[in-house]
């Protein structure tokens, strides 16, 4: 899930004007009204490559990046994202005195070989999460750069979820009517979960466990609304007004006074578990839409960065993952009071909420002047990611990578292991994605995926035990997946020696295809 690469289309005949809200913000509402299903788009990642391709431009490209408003950097966050930015140019490139370092590759003499170093920068700076984001047709021999910025952000919940409270089908309607069942996590009188509503919407704060190595000003906060109407007709009038009202309601104190009366607020709240992985977008249009055009056209102004003529962005991408769990979430993006008066027993106010229903979602600290890591519309939970390859420890609490070497041992571990006779053939990969889903053998009852396991190599002493705690049935492109989540408890001691048990246990997702035999 998390990095944003640059290159785009063409138009013509745009208008200048300067934006009255952020351009991120501009952007999500016109993602809202032209994309159907899940939207998810990183604002963080969005700017920091349009800013970091911006500093090179000069003349009118410069002028219409000037008009633009941008969100400020979130600094001071207790988050803690991973954020990378490169700039690849043409080895034959001759490039004016710049002060960052660039990447040189060949993309007139090796327009794979320079394919193959863009990806190995995507799959490093997003830890695995997305291990490539550029194709051959992306890239050719009249290629002379081209820009890439990742974002990164793992991060646990103050208050988790707890496993055995998440109700395993649970119906959520969409949009159009049609229900589908998910996993929905559950908690009950929370006073962590902060709950606040308006006229035509309700929304949930989730707070986010403070990262040790972040300076700690802003909470991070994961924000679920849930209009009373249309989800799409909401996020069309999004407003930075708007926001900011929100996030007022959402900051009340889950205790306060008020007169002679002491009020204590609990929250019960209803949240799916969901991973999106939509397909990558162009941005490219919706930028020319809010008057960034001749970025994308050969009068593009790129004198400060070299002298050639014609030097342009033919499309602007993004590419986002995120995966919602009990424990906490992980996104990944490519871009390309003062004192109290007397009271009398404290009054007790109730509120529940539960997300079943399309819902917008922000990432981020809830301040409207400081720009979201990532903002969303989740309108079908059901429909899984295939990007995440991920683990959250128990035991730290704290949600972490599993390191993308290790899917390959832990895979030929599972094969040793009882499970193997359930399924067919060999893997063409870790299961940890859905693209890598193991098939089981016709005839063999699904639920024994629900079984535990355990086995240890007698020759090496690598260790795994793995047990399932939920799975969901997912129907995708005519085809049956079970989505596993299982605890794994690993010691990998032969060419890992590095990753041993002491990491404690882990949560993983594992992906199965199934027949529709199996499936009934």
């Amino acid at each position: 899930m998390k990095l944003k690469h640059i290159v785009c289309t063409l138009m013509a005949g745009c208008t200048l004007f300067a934006t009255e809200e952020p351009v991120s913000l501009s952007l999500f509402k016109e993602l809202a009204t032209a994309q159907k299903g899940n939207v998810l788009f990183s604002p963080a990642c969005f700017e920091e490559a349009l800013l970091y391709v911006g500093k090179y431009t000069a003349g009118q490209t410069r002028a219409e990046l000037k008009a633009m408003r941008f969100w400020a950097r979130d600094e001071y966050t207790s988050m803690y994202p991973q954020v990378a930015a490169a700039l690849f140019v043409a080895d034959d490139m001759k490039l004016k005195p710049i002060k960052k370092a660039v990447v040189r590759v060949p993309f007139s003499t090796d327009p794979g070989g320079a394919v193959q170093k863009i990806n190995t920068w995507v799959n490093k700076a997003t830890r695995g999460m997305i291990p490539a984001a550029v194709d051959s047709d992306s890239v050719g021999q009249d290629t002379r750069f081209f820009v890439v910025s990742a974002l990164t952000l793992q991060e646990g919940w103050v208050e988790t979820f707890a496993d055995n409270l998440t109700k395993p089908n649970y119906p959520f309607t969409m949009s159009d009517g049609t229900v589908v069942k998910v996993p929905m996590m559950t908690a009950e009188d929370s006073t962590s979960h902060r709950y606040a509503e308006g006229d035509d919407w309700q929304a949930v704060r989730l707070l986010v466990m403070p990262n040790k190595k972040s300076k700690n000003r802003y909470a991070g906060s994961f924000i679920a609304i849930r209009p009373r109407g249309d989800v799409r007709e909401f996020a069309a009038k999004l407003t930075p007004e708007l926001l900011e009202h929100i996030y007022k309601e959402l900051a009340r104190p889950t205790s306060y006074v008020e007169g002679d009366k002491m009020y204590v607020r609990y929250t019960d709240v209803m949240l799916p578990c969901f991973s999106l992985s939509p397909a990558q977008v162009n941005l490219a249009p919706y930028m020319q839409k809010l008057g960034v055009c001749s970025l994308f056209c050969s009068q593009a102004d790129f004198s400060h960065l070299t002298e050639e003529k014609g030097v342009h962005l033919d499309f602007f991408i993004q590419k986002n993952g995120l995966d919602v769990h009990e424990e906490g979430f992980n996104a990944v993006s490519v871009t390309w009071g003062g004192p109290m008066g007397a009271y009398r027993e404290p009054v007790e106010q109730h509120f529940s909420i539960t997300f079943d229903k399309p819902f917008i979602f922000i990432i981020g600290t809830m301040h409207s002047q400081v720009r979201p890591f990532f903002m969303g519309i989740c309108e079908n939970p059901a429909v899984g990611g295939g990007a995440t390859v991920y683990a959250d420890n128990a035991v730290s609490g704290r949600t972490v990578l599993l390191d993308f070497d290790y899917g390959e041992p832990l895979m030929r571990l599972l094969e040793k292991s009882p499970w193997a006779a359930l399924f067919e053939g060999k893997p063409d990969g870790p299961c940890f994605v859905q693209c890598n889903a193991r098939k089981l053998k016709a005839g063999t009852d699904a639920d024994a995926l629900l079984q535990a396991v355990e086995y240890q190599d007698a020759v090496s002493g690598d260790y795994l035990k793995l047990i399932p705690i939920c799975r969901t049935t997912v129907k995708e492109d005519g085809k049956v997946y079970i989505r596993l989540r299982a605890a794994v408890d690993f010691s990998l001691r032969g060419e890992h020696a590095s990753c041993d048990s002491a990491l404690g246990v882990y949560y993983a997702y594992l992906w199965f295809e199934i027949t529709e035999e199996i499936a009934k």
